[in-house]
C-alpha cells in the first residue's frame, strides 16, 4: 500500500493525467467530428474552411479557460492549501466533462464550446498539482518530481488517444459514438476525486502559506505581463513563452495534419499519438527523471531544446512511413527532457512559498500562447496544410537560440563574478 509522499505523488499524477486526457481525447476526436460532414455534428452548409476554424475554436476555448484560472488557483493554493483547491477543481472537471459528452449526444456545438471553456477553467489545477509536487521535494528531486506531472501528459496520449479512437468506433460496438469517451472519462474522474478526498494529505504546511492576494479574472494576463518583466525569471519565461507557443501549435494540430496529409482517421490517428505519448512517457520514466537528478536543468536545455523543433520540421517534410515514424519518435523523446527541464529552471527562480504563483505564471503563459496559436491554427491550415507544422517547428528553434544567448550571458556573468572575488 502506498504511504506518505508516494501516495501523494500517485494521486497528483492521476489528477494531472485525467486533466490531460480530457485534451488528448478531444484532440483525437474533434478533427473528424468537425471536419467530416458525415459525422452530422455541424450544420451541413458549413464550408471546409469554417469547419477547420471551428476545430481551432473548440480546442482554443480550453486553454482560454485555463489561462484565466491557472494563476488564480495557484495563488489560492498558496494561501488556503493545495487540497481544498484541488477538490473544488476536480468537481468542476467532472461536471464539465459530462457536459461535453452530453453536448455531442444532442449535436449542440454551442454547448460543446461552453463546456470546453468551463473544463479549461478547472484545468488550472495542473499548476496546483505541480506546486504540491514541489512541496514534497528537495533541491535535488524538484525537477525530477515536477517531471511526474509532465509524464502524465505523455501517458495521456498513450491512454487518451487510443481510448478516444476505440470508444468512438461504432464498428467495435454499436453503442459507441463520439460522446462515449467523455462519458467514460467522467466516471474515471469521479473515482479519482474520491481518492483525492480520502487519500491526499495537505502538502503545504501552514508556516509556508502566503497572504491572500487580490484576485480577478484578468489576473492571468496581469501576472503574465509581470512575469515577463520579473528580473529573477523573465529570461527563462520568455524562452518558455516562445517554445510553448511553437510546441502547442504543432501538437494541437498534428492530428488534423495527419488526417489531411496522410489520410488518417479518428480511429487510426490514435495509435500514432499513443506511440508518441508512449515514447514521451518512457523517456521520462527510464531516462529523464534519473538524468535530471544528476545534471542541472540549465545544462540539459542547452543541448536538447533544439531537437523538438527539428523533429517537427521533419514531420512536415516526411513523405514515407519510415521517416515519419523516426521523426515522430525524436520529437517526444526530446520533449521528455525539455519540458521538465524548462519547468525545473523556472521553479528554481522562486522560494518555497512562491511555487504556486510562479508555476501558475508558467501555466498562464502556456495557456495564453495555446489560445493564440490554437485560434490562429485553423486559419493557418486554410492557407496551407503545412503551416502549423512549419511555424511551430521554427518557433521552437527560435526559443533554442534565445536560450543559448541567455545561458551564455549567465555563464559569462558567473565567470566575471568569480574573477572579481578572486
Amino acid at each position: 500500500m502506498l504511504k506518505g509522499q508516494n501516495q501523494t505523488k500517485f494521486i497528483l499524477f492521476f489528477v494531472a493525467l485525467l486533466d490531460f486526457m480530457g485534451f488528448t481525447i478531444a484532440a483525437t476526436i474533434f478533427p473528424e467530428l468537425f471536419v467530416n460532414k458525415s459525422a452530422g455534428f455541424l450544420p451541413v452548409a458549413w464550408t471546409h474552411a469554417e469547419r477547420l476554424t471551428s476545430v481551432g475554436i473548440a480546442l482554443g476555448l480550453y486553454p482560454l479557460g485555463q489561462f484565466l484560472s491557472a494563476s488564480i488557483f495557484g495563488v489560492l493554493s498558496d494561501h488556503f492549501g493545495r487540497k481544498p483547491v484541488l477538490l473544488v477543481t476536480i468537481i468542476g472537471t467532472i461536471l464539465a466533462t459530462f457536459l461535453t459528452a452530453f453536448s455531442i449526444t444532442i449535436n449542440a456545438y454551442i454547448l460543446l464550446f461552453i463546456s470546453r471553456f468551463i473544463l479549461g477553467l478547472f484545468a488550472g489545477n495542473v499548476s496546483v498539482a505541480q506546486a504540491s509536487m514541489v512541496d514534497v521535494s528537495d533541491e535535488k528531486s524538484r525537477a525530477s518530481n515536477i517531471s511526474l506531472v509532465q509524464l502524465s501528459l505523455g501517458l495521456a496520449w498513450v491512454c487518451g488517444a487510443p481510448l478516444g479512437s476505440f470508444l468512438s468506433d461504432h464498428t467495435v460496438f454499436h453503442g459507441f459514438n463520439y460522446s462515449t469517451p467523455f462519458y467514460f472519462l467522467t466516471a474515471i474522474l469521479f473515482i479519482i476525486g474520491l481518492f483525492l478526498y480520502l487519500g491526499y494529505r495537505e502538502t503545504l504546511c501552514i508556516s509556508h502559506r502566503g497572504s491572500l492576494q487580490k484576485i480577478h479574472l484578468l489576473k492571468g494576463l496581469t501576472l503574465t505581463i509581470d512575469a515577463l518583466k520579473d528580473r529573477k525569471a523573465y529570461d527563462i519565461l520568455w524562452v518558455w513563452l516562445i517554445f510553448i507557443g511553437g510546441w502547442a501549435l504543432f501538437l494541437q494540430f498534428l492530428p488534423t495534419f495527419l488526417i489531411i496529409h496522410f489520410n488518417y482517421t479518428a480511429h487510426t490517428v490514435g495509435p500514432m499519438l499513443a506511440f508518441m505519448g508512449g515514447t514521451f512517457a518512457g523517456t521520462q520514466i527510464f531516462i529523464a527523471r534519473r538524468f535530471l537528478r544528476l545534471v542541472s536543468p540549465e545544462k540539459i536545455l542547452r543541448w536538447v531544446i533544439v531537437v523538438p523543433g527539428l523533429a517537427a520540421l521533419g514531420i512536415g517534410v516526411a513523405h514515407n512511413w519510415w521517416f515519419l515514424h523516426i521523426v515522430a519518435f525524436l520529437f517526444p523523446f526530446s520533449m521528455g527532457f525539455t519540458l521538465p527541464a524548462l519547468l525545473g529552471a523556472i521553479s528554481s527562480r522562486g522560494a518555497m512559498n512562491e511555487q504556486g504563483a510562479l508555476l501558475g505564471k508558467a501555466q498562464s503563459i502556456q495557456a495564453l500562447m495555446t489560445i493564440i496559436v490554437t485560434m490562429l491554427g485553423g486559419k493557418l491550415l486554410v492557407v496551407s496544410q503545412y503551416m502549423t507544422t512549419f511555424v511551430g517547428g521554427f518557433a521552437m528553434l527560435a526559443a533554442w537560440l534565445i536560450y543559448l544567448s541567455v545561458f551564455l550571458a549567465k555563464k559569462k556573468h558567473s565567470i566575471r563574478t568569480k574573477l572579481k572575488r578572486a
